[in-house]
């Protein structure tokens, strides 16, 4: 049984926790700090080993914003995320309903955004290869609405059957979807359009490279 937490000890908890689970990584030691009031980061330092002593959190040594909750499945406090495959044109929010499987990623893949708002996507073509994006390339999508989005921004939008990497453009239209590899046309994608929309901001490429 777990040693019970004193009522400082236990605020810590409750913050670390919540920042973990919203963010999918763990707070600085001065963000612990300010969100505590002390006036040292020695003082979120002793809060911060009692409850790794106490069994509430571990902690991979020298290495930094690594704190995990002691329960937490995922193992490190790495966020999980559904791996999107192959869809077919549909509304947004049944991109989830048919995840291939689920992919423990690095938070800091993250690009700052919440885990839950997050998903992983393999790309059908080699559009962006001049940024060095592939065709079964798997991006990690934060999902955004455009006109959340900045222009030239890449994004990951589903077009028909594909799942496209692309720079964003405003236009009176709707939204331009530009490739980087000239061969490829712009696609327009206007507002309520049924066979294309935009999934959101690209925040990180992951690659399997053979030997």
């Amino acid at each position: 049984m777990r040693e019970p937490l004193t009522a400082r000890q236990n605020e810590a908890y409750e913050f670390i926790r919540d920042r973990l689970e919203r963010d999918g990584r763990a707070p600085s030691v001065h963000e612990i700090q300010a969100a505590l009031n002390v006036r040292s980061t020695n003082s979120v330092a002793k809060h911060v080993n009692a409850l790794i002593r106490k069994g509430y959190l571990t902690r991979e040594p020298h290495l930094a914003r690594s704190l995990a909750l002691a329960d937490d499945p995922s193992g490190g406090g790495s966020p999980t995320l559904p791996l999107i495959r192959g869809p077919r044109s549909e509304a947004p929010h049944l991109l989830r309903k048919r995840p291939v499987r689920d992919l423990v990623v690095d938070p800091a893949l993250l690009g700052g955004a919440p885990a839950g708002e997050c998903l992983v996507m393999r790309l059908d073509d080699d559009a962006m290869a001049p940024d060095s994006v592939f065709t079964g390339d798997l991006v990690v999508v934060h999902e955004a609405e455009p006109e959340s989005l900045q222009r030239g921004r890449l994004v990951a939008a589903v077009v028909g059957r594909h799942t496209l990497a692309r720079r964003l453009f405003h236009t009176d239209g709707g939204v331009l979807l530009r490739a980087a590899e000239p061969r490829y046309h712009d696609i327009l994608v206007r507002p309520n359009s049924a066979d294309a929309f935009i999934v959101g901001r690209i925040t990180a490429v992951l690659r399997s490279l053979e030997a």
